[in-house]
C-alpha cells in the first residue's frame, strides 16, 4: 500500500530516488516477488521507457522480421529435434530398420 492507503498503481510507485523502495516493496510483496523486482534493473538516465522489436536492425517490428524470427525458430526447432533422434528414427537406410522391427 501506499502511504496514502491506496494500491500500487504502477511500477513508479515501487521507486524512489532512481532505486526500489525496499520497504514498500517489502511490505506489498512475497520474498519471492520481491526477489525478483529487486533483480530489475532501473534506468537511471530519467529517460521514458519504449518499445523496441529487439530482431530488427531499427528496433520497429514488421511482418517481414516477425515472420523472419518464426522461420529461424522453426529452423532451429527441427534442427534441434533431428540431432536428439535415436539411431532407429534416422533417415539411414530405412529397409534395414523396416526388415528388423518385422
Amino acid at each position: 500500500m501506499k502511504p496514502d492507503g491506496c494500491s500500487l498503481i504502477k511500477v513508479a510507485d515501487l521507486i524512489c530516488n532512481f532505486r526500489w523502495d525496499r520497504d514498500i516493496i517489502r511490505r506489498n510483496f512475497i520474498r519471492k516477488n520481491m526477489d525478483l523486482i529487486l533483480q530489475i534493473p532501473i534506468n537511471l538516465a530519467g529517460k521514458e521507457d519504449s518499445d523496441v522489436w529487439k530482431f530488427s536492425t531499427d528496433g520497429v517490428y514488421s511482418m517481414s522480421s516477425g515472420y523472419k524470427v518464426c522461420i529461424e525458430k522453426d529452423r532451429r526447432r527441427k534442427e534441434e529435434e533431428s540431432n536428439n533422434q535415436d539411431t532407429s528414427d534416422c533417415r539411414i537406410n530405412k529397409k534395414v530398420w523396416k526388415t528388423l522391427w518385422n
